[in-house]
């Protein structure tokens, strides 16, 4: 698969500054996507029936979900999020929105989820793709355009609905979103491969450096020199040029007791290190 250019393009939005292709639709969300569906959909099911429920650690920042976990219908009904197989959940409540917490809604429990109250809800309405909505949702103007009409304070700052609602995309013919998400489906993967074989060979690395580490601080840098039994089992064998000895024999402990930190704070004087200040290498 290859990129193409298209014929023509249109003025950039006023809102995006994106200028999209002139066979594009140029609209609001709104009139594409019913946000945060009303749950009296399921309101006529038994109170006994299973659906899946999703918390926010269940949605990755990849798309992934785990919607094994159930509830009784009764029990999550009102109070949390409601959603169906195919619908698209996106985090709105920060970080979790900036970072792409987001996923298409599948493997639901009798195709019916509810989630915690963070979520925004998508379903897409007829002549949109849920992949290509999906993707929408993950693309990086989306999310910073978001992020920037967050409302709240601190660590409580929330997307609100009416930017989805109102926000003005392009959106191409139906076959052609297909296209763009069958395309997107295939280079993610090629993506997402070569990130797992990175990871794999970062692990090896992690491996082999500790293991030289192990073996010059263990047995020494030169592998000719003779060896004899050190009496500790994790040892095993060191040069016979070593000597063995506790620990304690050879290095002084200062603690400072399981106080909280602030008390020894100060702008002046000796540095104060938590356990957070240390990273593991």
């Amino acid at each position: 698969m290859t990129y193409s250019t298209y014929p023509a393009y249109g003025p950039s939005d006023a809102a995006t500054g994106i200028a999209f292709p002139r066979t594009w639709s140029l609209e609001r969300l709104r009139f594409s996507v019913l946000s945060n569906p009303v749950r009296s959909e399921v309101a006529h099911w038994e109170k006994e029936t299973a659906v899946s429920f999703v918390p926010m650690e269940a949605v990755g920042e990849q798309g992934e979900i785990d919607a094994s976990q159930e509830k009784q219908i009764s029990d999550v009904y009102n109070g949390y999020t409601y959603f169906v197989e195919h619908d698209i959940l996106i985090a709105k409540i920060t970080p979790c929105f900036e970072n792409g917490k987001g996923a298409i809604a599948r493997g639901l429990k009798n195709g019916v989820g509810f989630g915690t109250t963070e979520f925004h809800v998508l379903r897409p309405l007829q002549g949109m793709s849920e992949r290509w909505l999906f993707y929408l949702t993950k693309c990086d103007s989306f999310r910073k355009i978001g992020g920037s009409e967050m409302l709240g304070a601190g660590g409580q700052k929330r997307l609100p609905e009416d930017f989805i609602r109102n926000l003005r995309i392009g959106i191409p013919p139906l076959a052609e979103q297909e296209k763009i998400a069958d395309f997107l489906d295939w280079k993610t993967g090629q993506i997402d491969a070569l990130i797992a074989k990175k990871q794999a060979l970062i692990e090896k690395l992690k491996e082999k450096r500790l293991a030289a580490i192990t073996q010059a601080v263990t047995k020494g840098l030169d592998p000719a020199a003779p060896m004899r039994p050190s009496g500790i089992s994790w040892l095993g064998k060191v040069p016979a040029s070593w000597s063995v000895k506790r620990l304690r024999y050879c290095a002084g402990t200062v603690t400072s007791g399981s106080r909280g930190w602030a008390e020894f704070f100060s702008e002046a004087g000796a540095l104060f290190l938590r356990i957070t200040n240390l990273a593991g290498r």
